[in-house]
């Protein structure tokens, strides 16, 4: 329970594909998420797609969680 009064903000990430099928691999290494601190790796069909990452931070500001 400590720990639940130490969050102070969460940050979110959300990963999107285009639907269009490309030819060549447009998209060979993996995903860089959360200032390169998780990747996703790509399987040889997936590199066919563009990929945009969307990253947030929801600070909480709730007083309850803050005492």
């Amino acid at each position: 329970m400590a720990t639940l009064k130490q969050i102070r903000a969460v940050r979110i990430a959300i990963v999107t594909r285009s639907a269009q099928y490309e030819k060549d691999a447009v998209t060979p290494g993996p995903l860089l998420i959360l200032n390169d601190t998780v990747s996703m790796d790509l399987i040889a069909d997936d590199q066919h797609y563009r990929y945009k990452v969307l990253e947030t931070i929801v600070p909480l500001r709730n007083a309850l969680w803050n005492m």
